[in-house]
């Protein structure tokens, strides 16, 4: 289900004004903001429109915070690089 007046689903214009796609991830979708000011500001948002975690099953939000994790800890690794 998509929400019209969510970015994340419309995807387009209405995501580009923040922020560049980075990739598909099996849970959802990777975007980096343009907006800087925290070095690595991501959003990794959610395949499907929900407004709430808890409209998530454990399975789906275990794996899409496993996915968190794993940008997390890649945008940690190159950050500490660049240092």
């Amino acid at each position: 289900m998509k929400d019209t007046n969510c970015a994340y689903c419309m995807k387009g214009d209405l995501v580009a004004k923040f922020g560049y796609p980075v990739c598909e991830m099996e849970t959802g979708f990777l975007y980096l903001f343009k907006e800087q000011s925290k070095k690595g500001r991501v959003i990794l948002a959610y395949k499907d429109h929900v407004s709430e975690m808890i409209d998530i099953s454990d399975e789906d939000r275990n794996a899409f915070f496993a996915e968190v994790s794993k940008v997390s800890k890649a945008i940690h690794k190159v950050l500490i690089r660049i240092k």
